[in-house]
């Protein structure tokens, strides 16, 4: 379970516009329970707040708007906290029914 929330910024064109730059940022429905998964298994810092990391990059729209092009993604080596619980226990159960030995060691040389 994984997520990718792609985003496109591009710069204000209007003269009056109170904001320098705006956007949309993409979600998928079924990619929502693993960025709330994500976002809940991260500790918040003394704000209150976490980060969900981002990597952007300059592009130019058909009309030949510059813009940011961004995707918002856990890192490479996030493990969801459903996968992770899993793993200790079937871990813990393997080293339950083996009385803790998971490899034997051999006394003679393999080769």
């Amino acid at each position: 379970m994984s997520f990718k929330l792609n985003l496109s910024i591009f710069k204000s064109t209007k003269p009056d516009s109170k904001v320098d730059f705006s956007g949309m940022m993409n979600v998928k429905v079924e990619e929502l329970d693993a960025f709330c998964a994500f976002v809940m298994s991260q500790t918040p810092d003394q704000y209150g707040s976490v980060q969900v990391p981002i990597s952007g990059w300059k592009k130019t729209s058909q009309k030949g708007l510059a813009y940011v092009s961004a995707v918002a993604q856990p890192p490479r080596d996030w493990v969801p906290p459903a996968a992770a619980a899993a793993a200790t226990q079937a871990a813990q159960n393997l080293a339950a029914a083996t009385d803790g030995v998971v490899a034997e060691v051999m006394e003679e040389p393999f080769f």
